[in-house]
């Protein structure tokens, strides 16, 4: 019966993530899609979607670029243009709109406020409180991969796996699926004095 349960388990962790990998495998490609643990972003650029890591969320970034319509292999895909990425650390810019993607407890801890930043993403607790809108892995295990769009006005749009999915077995512990988030251009004016992304890489 323990083994039974176990299996169980498990076969219902891989339909969560099948489940995040395809949420938008039938839509128009999101600007930019972040992993359900937070350790993986990918921003769709006119040459690919380029992501944030070149190992590691291999099942994941294979799916994305496969949905693109354009499945090359995942460090080819790093290569590419878009992104920012030094260490551990990956920026992306969305028509004006900065997010920020962190791996690591040393890089969280050492991040100050959002360091300009109007999107943070974390693959760890983040128990600091800061003045933009975080997904560290807490927030991201009860809502899902993510997927970013810039709305018609400017403003920013954030699609969760569990609202696209609906209620189903594997996330029925994430409590109600929510709407999307949008986020207006006028929180994004009031965050325009921070330190700009530029200035947030800088090599140390």
């Amino acid at each position: 019966m323990a083994l039974l349960t176990k299996r169980s388990v498990r076969l219902v962790g891989l339909a969560a993530v099948v489940c995040a990998a395809f949420a938008w495998a039938q839509s128009t490609r999101p600007a930019l899609l972040v992993a359900d643990d937070g350790g993986l972003i990918g921003l769709q650029t006119d040459a690919g979607r380029a992501l944030s890591k070149a190992r590691g969320s291999g099942f994941v970034a294979g799916i994305w670029l496969e949905n693109d319509g354009a499945p090359v292999a995942q460090d080819l895909a790093v290569a590419r243009a878009g992104l920012t990425v030094l260490g551990r650390q990956a920026a992306a810019d969305l028509a004006g709109w900065r997010v920020l993607q962190l791996s690591g407890k040393t890089e969280l801890a050492a991040l100050e406020g959002c360091n300009g930043a109007d999107i943070v993403i974390s693959n760890q607790v983040d128990e600091v409180a800061r003045p933009c809108v975080v997904f560290d892995v807490t927030r991201l295990r009860n809502k899902g991969a993510l997927a970013f769009d810039v709305s018609a006005n400017g403003g920013l749009v954030i699609e969760t796996a569990h609202h696209v999915a609906g209620a189903r077995p594997w996330n029925a512990r994430q409590g109600p699926r929510g709407d999307p988030l949008i986020l207006t251009t006028e929180a994004r004016k009031r965050g325009a004095e921070a330190p700009r992304m530029s200035q947030v890489l800088q090599p140390q």
